[in-house]
C-alpha cells in the first residue's frame, strides 16, 4: 500500500470545500425562496408603494397611497406595475393555461396577490444582485486565480462559489429585503445591473454599451430618486475606461490628437443621454396616462397648500400636463415641513444606527476598511503609482465599489428623514470590497449567523406578524361584523382580505364621515366609514385606529354597536341585556398589550370573554396570533421569560 501524498490530501480537501460553497449556496438560495411566507411586516411602504398597486389596474377599489395621488404624483407607477402587475398577469395566464378560466387579477385571492409578486421578486434578485456579486468576486480574485498553476487547482477556484456570493445570500437583508416588491429592493437590482454592464468581459468598449448604461441609469433614478448617489461613481469609472480605450487606440496607430479625445467623449455622452432620453419618456408616459386618469375623477382642495402640490406635480409641454415624478419627488423632500410629518433624524443616524442593523460586522468592518485605505493611500501614494497594470483589477473594484457606498451613504445622511431600508443598495459594494476571506474563522463566522438569525427572525417573523395572517384569514360567513377595527397596528393592506370567489368577495372602506385625527404618511383610515358601496351592496369596512389612545376607540366603537335597550347592572356597570339586531358585533384587531393594559378590564389575561366596563360591551377573544411583536406597545418584564413571551400575541376581539 502507498501513502497518500500531501497533493491528494489537498486536492481531496479543495474539492470538498467546492461542494460544501454549493451546498451552502443552494441552501441558502432556497431559503430566501422560502422565506416569501413569512408573516413578518417590515413597513408599509412594502404594500402601500409597491404590492398593493396591483389592484390599481383592477376592477377593484384599493386603498390608494398619497404618493400616487395626482396632486401629489411623486413616484412612478411603471417600477410597482413592474413588481407586481407584470408577474401576476404572467400567473393568471399560467393559471388558465392549466385550468381553464377566469383568472384575471380581478379574480386573484389576497394569499395569490401578496406570494406571486414576492417570489418574482426574490427570482429576480437572484439573477440580477447574485449574479452581479458572484462577477465581481470572480474579477476580484482574478490575480490569485491565474496564480493557480496546478491544473486541478484552477478548475477549484473556477468551481467554487465565491464568498461574495456566500456572504450575500446569508445575509438577512437579501433573505428578507430582497424578496419583497420594495422600491429599493429595485433600486439595488438596476445598481446591480449597471456595475454587470461595466465591468462585463464580452464587447468592452462596444456603443451599445453606452445606450445600455444611460437606460438603466433612467430606470433606476423613475424608481427611486437616490439611485442617482449610487449611479454616480459607476458612470465616471465607466466615461474614465471609454477615455483609456481611446488612449490605447491612439498609442496603437502611434499618434495622439485632443480631438479624439474630445470626439469620443461627445460620442459617449451622446449615447448615454439617448439611452436615459428614451427610457425616460417611456416612463413620463407611462405616469402621465395613469396619473390623467385620476386626475379627471379627482376633487383638489382649493387651500393654498393642496395648490402648491398640484403645481409640482403638473408640467405642461405643449399646452398638454405631464408628470414627471423625479422632479416632483426631489420638490417634494426638499420642503421640511413635508418631511416633519414622516419623522425628522439626526444626520448620523445612516452611519451609526442603520448601517450596522442592515449589515452588522459587514459595516464595521468596512469602516475599518475606510481608515486603512485612508491611511494606505497617504503613506505609500507613490508605491502605488508603480504597480504594474496588470494588477488593477483587483484594487479598480475595490476603489470603485467603497466609492458607491461613500457617495451613497454621504447623500442619503443629507437628508433629514432616514429609514433603514434607504441603504439596502449599499449591501452590493459591501460584501465585494469588505476582504472576507481574512474572516472565515469560526468565530467570525458565528457572529456573522448570529446577527443575521437575529435580524430575521425579528423582521421576518416577529414585527407586526399578526396583521397578514389576519387579513388573509378573515372569514365571516353568513353573519358581517359592522367594522373590523385594528387598533395599535400597522396599516392593514386591504386588498389581502379579497377572496378568488367573486360571491364572497369583501369590500373595503375608503369613505370616512368622521374627522380624522392627525394625517399621518399614508392614507388616514381613522373614523366612520360608508357601509354602502356605489353598487348598493353592504361592504366590510376596515378601519384602521393607528396609534390613537383608548378614548378614541371606545368612541368608534360606541358609533359602531348603538345598543337600544340598556339596564344598569351592579355598582352602576351598564351591561347589555340585547341587541337591536342580531348582527351589531365588531371585530378588534390588537396586541395582547393595548388590551390588557387598558380599560377592557384586569381579567384579559385570565378570561377570553371580559366586559367593557365604561360603555357596557361584552367581549370576547375569538383568535390569536403568535408570536407578533409590536415595538411601540413592547411587554413589559414581569421576571419570566415564559410570560413575557406569551405576551407576544395579536388578539381578534
Amino acid at each position: 500500500m502507498t501513502r497518500p501524498t500531501r497533493s491528494t490530501s489537498t486536492n481531496f480537501v479543495q474539492n470538498n470545500k467546492a461542494a460544501v460553497s454549493w451546498i451552502v449556496y443552494v441552501l441558502l438560495i432556497g431559503l430566501r425562496l422560502i422565506f416569501v411566507l413569512l408573516p413578518g411586516y417590515v413597513h408599509p411602504d412594502e404594500f402601500f408603494q409597491s404590492g398593493q398597486e396591483a389592484l390599481f389596474f383592477s376592477s377593484t377599489r384599493a386603498t390608494v397611497a398619497w404618493e400616487f395621488e395626482s396632486h401629489n404624483a411623486i413616484r412612478s407607477v411603471v417600477p410597482p406595475w413592474f413588481l407586481t402587475v407584470l408577474p401576476l398577469r404572467f400567473y393568471a395566464f399560467v393559471c388558465h393555461l392549466v385550468s381553464p378560466g377566469d383568472w384575471s387579477i380581478d379574480r386573484l385571492s389576497g394569499r395569490e396577490l401578496l406570494l406571486v409578486p414576492r417570489l418574482f421578486v426574490a427570482l429576480l434578485s437572484i439573477f440580477t444582485v447574485d449574479v452581479c456579486v458572484w462577477r465581481m468576486g470572480r474579477l476580484k480574485n482574478q490575480e490569485r486565480e491565474i496564480k493557480c498553476t496546478d491544473a486541478n487547482n484552477g478548475w477549484e477556484s473556477l468551481s467554487t462559489v465565491p464568498l461574495e456570493v456566500i456572504v450575500l445570500a446569508s445575509s438577512w437583508p437579501a433573505l428578507v429585503l430582497l424578496n419583497r416588491p420594495f422600491s429599493n429592493s429595485l433600486e439595488t437590482m438596476c445598481l446591480a445591473c449597471l456595475l454587470q454592464v461595466i465591468f462585463s468581459t464580452g464587447s468592452k468598449f462596444s456603443t451599445c454599451r453606452c445606450i445600455v448604461v444611460g437606460a438603466i441609469c433612467a430606470a433606476g433614478f423613475f424608481s427611486r430618486i437616490t439611485f442617482a448617489s449610487f449611479a454616480a461613481p459607476i458612470v465616471l469609472l465607466f466615461v474614465h475606461q471609454r477615455q483609456s480605450h481611446y488612449r490605447d487606440l491612439d498609442s496603437i496607430k502611434q499618434r495622439s490628437s485632443l480631438g479624439n479625445y474630445v470626439h469620443g467623449f461627445l460620442l459617449d455622452s451622446f449615447l448615454m443621454a439617448l439611452g436615459f432620453i428614451v427610457v425616460s419618456g417611456l416612463f413620463i408616459w407611462a405616469d402621465t396616462r395613469f396619473y390623467q386618469e385620476r386626475h379627471n375623477d379627482l376633487i383638489i382642495p382649493e387651500t393654498a397648500e393642496d395648490e402648491g402640490l398640484k403645481d409640482a406635480a403638473t408640467t405642461k409641454l405643449f399646452g398638454r400636463p405631464i408628470f414627471i415624478t423625479p422632479l416632483n419627488f426631489l420638490a417634494y423632500n426638499s420642503n421640511a415641513t413635508n418631511l416633519s410629518q414622516h419623522g425628522l433624524h439626526p444626520r448620523y443616524i445612516h452611519a451609526l444606527v442603520n448601517m450596522p442593523m442592515l449589515f452588522g460586522p459587514l459595516a464595521i468592518l468596512w469602516y475599518l476598511q475606510l481608515f486603512r485605505m485612508w491611511f494606505q493611500y497617504k503613506s505609500v501614494k507613490n508605491e502605488a503609482r508603480q504597480t504594474p497594470q496588470s494588477s488593477h483589477a483587483w484594487p479598480m473594484i475595490t476603489s470603485t465599489c467603497v466609492g458607491i457606498g461613500v457617495s451613497g451613504l454621504c447623500v442619503l445622511s443629507c437628508a433629514p428623514h432616514q429609514e433603514p431600508r434607504f441603504l439596502l443598495p449599499i449591501l452590493i459594494p459591501l460584501v465585494v470590497s469588505v476582504p472576507c476571506q481574512k474572516w472565515t474563522g469560526r468565530a467570525a463566522v458565528l457572529i456573522w449567523i448570529i446577527f443575521n438569525g437575529v435580524l430575521l427572525g425579528f423582521f421576518g417573523g416577529l414585527h407586526q406578524a399578526g396583521v397578514v395572517p389576519s387579513l388573509l384569514e378573515l372569514n365571516f360567513g353568513a353573519k358581517q361584523p359592522a367594522a373590523v377595527v385594528f387598533y395599535h397596528t400597522y396599516m392593514p393592506p386591504l386588498f389581502l382580505t379579497r377572496s378568488r370567489s367573486p360571491e364572497s368577495e369583501k369590500g373595503v372602506c375608503n369613505t370616512f364621515l368622521d374627522d380624522p385625527v392627525s394625517q399621518t404618511e399614508h392614507n388616514d383610515f381613522r373614523g366612520r366609514c360608508d357601509l354602502k358601496s356605489k353598487d348598493g351592496f353592504n361592504e366590510m369596512p376596515i378601519i384602521d385606529l393607528k396609534g390613537t389612545n383608548e378614548s378614541h376607540l371606545l368612541d368608534t366603537l360606541n358609533d359602531l354597536l348603538r345598543c337600544d335597550l340598556r339596564a344598569t347592572g351592579k355598582n352602576g356597570i351598564q351591561t347589555i341585556d340585547e341587541f337591536t339586531t342580531a348582527d351589531n358585533f365588531v371585530y378588534v384587531v390588537a396586541p395582547w398589550t393595548t388590551i390588557s393594559h387598558s380599560s377592557f378590564g384586569d381579567d384579559a389575561r385570565e378570561n377570553p370573554t371580559f366586559c367593557l366596563p365604561k360603555i357596557g360591551f361584552d367581549c370576547e377573544k375569538i383568535r390569536t396570533y403568535h408570536p407578533h411583536i409590536t415595538t411601540e406597545d413592547f411587554p413589559t418584564w414581569e421576571g419570566s421569560i415564559r410570560t413575557f413571551w406569551s405576551q407576544l400575541e395579536l388578539n381578534v376581539w
